[in-house]
């Protein structure tokens, strides 16, 4: 059994609780649009592959097991000076007005890179879970090798050290509010429950805004709204993650974007498709950008040569 898959990035206008009236509370899906689209024919890995669009909303970037590729969303070509001087990349964020910062290879060095002059290898964690503020002056990082996980926030050459919840086991995304002054981030607990935590970035001050959330721990992207009231991230249900339907495998746990309320927690789910993935929300344009997963299957056949099979 092979899977055909499809990786496709929707847009639609941002609606506010304030727009949507008496009905903002409850669960309500936004009509999209098709923007981009990357037909492929694998296997799991698509499972690990995420979508990011600019600021500006021209470019898109895909990360995923078979690499890191950027695309304008104006021709739909790929950027063939992507890699910008380094050798080989293993993954990517947009870091500041039309800038990236590349985790990478050049020479014997490894690490993140920042665009600028010979692009500055930045003394990051190589492997670690890495955020930038929207004008790249900030950037946060969490050492994931570390088997007591602490928070990183750098602020023009200022170094500050968080220390996560004690019973955190993961930290998978970050994200920085429009101005830059609070970070938030997914931490996961032993049982894979996921909280949603809040922390001022020049003094530290954190606060749990949402528990029990049932996050996919490598789709959990975060984007913060404008208003810096709301934000968006992926989850597969509207309760607590449910461990019997987990282990089942054709549970019907497709992965949704949700609402957040920063202040009181509250969350409606506002993109919902049956039978596909949507993941990586991003906001650029007063649009809401998200990665669609559209899976396929088929039977793959072959006749193994007989020759082959003698020694």
């Amino acid at each position: 059994m092979k899977s055909r898959v499809t990786l496709s990035f929707y847009a639609a206008t941002v609606l506010s609780p304030a727009l949507l009236g008496p009905a903002s509370a409850q669960n309500r899906t936004i009509p999209d649009v098709l923007v981009f689209e990357q037909p492929g024919n694998q296997w799991f890995e698509a499972l690990y592959t995420s979508g990011s669009v600019s600021n500006d909303g021209n470019s898109v970037l895909f990360s995923g097991l078979h690499g890191v590729q950027l695309y304008s969303l104006a021709t739909g070509r790929e950027d063939a000076n992507f890699a910008g001087g380094l050798d080989q990349i293993y993954s990517a964020i947009f870091c500041g007005p039309g800038a990236l910062a590349r985790r990478g290879r050049r020479g014997s060095e490894n690490g993140w890179f920042l665009p600028g002059g010979e692009m500055a290898l930045l003394s990051l964690p190589h492997n670690g879970v890495v955020a930038c503020s929207a004008d790249g002056s900030k950037i946060a990082y969490v050492d994931v090798s570390e088997k007591v996980q602490r928070l990183f926030i750098r602020t023009r050459g200022n170094l500050s050290s968080h220390a996560l919840s004690e019973r955190a086991t993961a930290t998978t995304s970050m994200s920085f509010s429009p101005d830059g002054g609070m970070l938030y981030y997914l931490v996961f607990e032993p049982s894979m429950e996921a909280s949603f935590v809040g922390i001022a970035a020049q003094t530290g001050i954190s606060r749990i805004i949402a528990r029990h959330l049932d996050a996919c721990p490598w789709s959990s992207h975060i984007e913060v709204a404008p208003d810096g009231k709301h934000a968006y991230l992926v989850l597969a249900s509207d309760g607590a993650p449910n461990n019997e339907a987990r282990h089942q495998p054709d549970a019907s746990r497709w992965l949704k974007i949700y609402e957040i309320d920063l202040v009181t927690g509250g969350r409606r789910r506002i993109v919902d498709l049956p039978g596909t993935d949507n993941t990586s929300p991003i906001i650029a344009k007063d649009n809401l950008f998200w990665t669609r997963t559209l899976f396929r299957g088929s039977i793959a056949w072959s006749q193994w040569p007989a020759e082959r099979g003698r020694k």
